[in-house]
């Protein structure tokens, strides 16, 4: 069985995109907003989200303080689990453990 990823990003032409891309070696599922990310984390065993920071009016961070709640999540190695871009650009020195 192939690894799973949540994509949730409010943009539908991105969340398309990445999942075509992603699709040929993962199980994508995805949502546009946290209600929708969370409803889909409620039913399904998720070895990977990635969010946009900025959902809307919702704030993606938000998003990954809820998965890091979960009680699946708490045998998970959030040091070697947890990587992000940050806000502001990219590169090696925005990521974060």
């Amino acid at each position: 069985m192939n690894p799973t990823i949540l994509i949730v990003d409010d943009e539908k032409h991105t969340r398309d995109g990445l999942r075509a891309a992603l699709e040929e070696s993962f199980e994508v599922y995805v949502a546009a907003d946290i209600g929708g990310a969370l409803g889909v984390l409620e039913r399904e065993t998720v070895d990977l989200v990635l969010t946009d920071l900025r959902l809307g009016g919702e704030d993606g961070m938000a998003l990954v303080d809820k998965v890091l709640g979960l009680p699946h999540s708490a045998d998970r190695d959030h040091d070697d689990g947890l990587r992000f871009r940050g806000r502001g650009g990219g590169g090696d020195e925005a990521r974060g453990v």
